[in-house]
């Protein structure tokens, strides 16, 4: 299991689980977590569907911030 980040246009960034590098130029598969849970959650999903598809499509679960984070 590799945790990382990556960023978007906005400079938000985002930590994110997955079963390696994420591969530019391939799909890439995104899971969201449900309230209560972390990234962590879809690790078995991640890993299997790896290994299942070839490492031809990225598999990636993002831990995102809750709505609480953005009231001001």
């Amino acid at each position: 299991m590799i945790r990382s980040t990556l960023t978007n246009n906005s400079g938000e960034e985002f930590s994110y689980v997955s079963a390696r590098p994420i591969e530019i130029g391939i799909p890439t598969f995104v899971f969201f977590h449900a309230t209560g849970f972390n990234g962590q959650t879809y690790w078995q999903l991640i890993d299997g569907l790896t290994k299942k598809f070839d490492e031809s499509i990225n598999f990636i679960s993002i831990d995102k911030r809750g709505a609480w984070s953005f009231i001001s």
